[in-house]
């Protein structure tokens, strides 16, 4: 199965390919303020890249957040075309759920962390989880001093989130929203 993941949630957008669970290749949007200017840029040299088309993907990814509304915004309305187009499944994760993996994964960790996302220049969203076994303490709106680690989410973690929600039909698909504030909605 071929995935196209995206992420325009935090500063650094990402677009990654898959074949399975094995990356392809990513490719980094470094300009938050350009992510709308910039993204079917990156996506066609990823594709181009791989020599191969969107007709060739089989399932989109991305993240429910949280993150910032208008990279989210971006990254799923564009998914959602590609999905309604092509006919193809647009599948969903939980943003904070894919980072606290990716942080298991490459720090080892045990016991308990928080994320932090920028919400605003007051406000961030932080997100609680149990580890080694990825479970959701509590997520809550922040004011701008609290503690927790600033690990951006990127596509490839993506990947590595079990069950994401599989959006198949038209009406699935059209009526799908990204969850800027970071609750259990997906």
């Amino acid at each position: 199965m071929l995935t196209l993941a995206v992420d325009l949630s935090s500063s650094v957008g990402t677009l990654c390919l898959f074949r399975g669970k094995a990356l392809l290749q990513e490719v980094q949007i470094e300009n938050s303020q350009r992510h709308s200017e910039l993204f079917l840029g990156a996506l066609d040299t990823l594709l181009k890249n791989q020599k191969i088309s969107l007709e060739d993907v089989d399932r989109f990814l991305t993240t429910s957040g949280p993150g910032s509304f208008t990279g989210l915004r971006i990254g799923w309305s564009s998914l959602k075309a590609f999905a309604l187009a092509s006919g193809k499944i647009l599948a969903v994760v939980s943003g904070d759920e894919a980072r606290a993996r990716a942080w298991v994964r490459e720090k080892e960790s045990t016991g308990e962390v928080s994320f932090l996302t920028p919400m605003g220049k007051k406000s961030w969203v932080k997100s609680t989880f149990l580890l080694p076994k990825i479970t959701l303490k509590e997520t809550t709106i922040t004011e701008n001093g609290s503690t927790g680690e600033l690990f951006p989410l990127r596509a490839r973690y993506l990947i590595d989130c079990p069950d994401p929600i599989e959006l198949k039909t038209a009406e699935e698909i059209s009526s799908s929203a990204p969850d800027y504030l970071g609750s259990t909605r997906w």
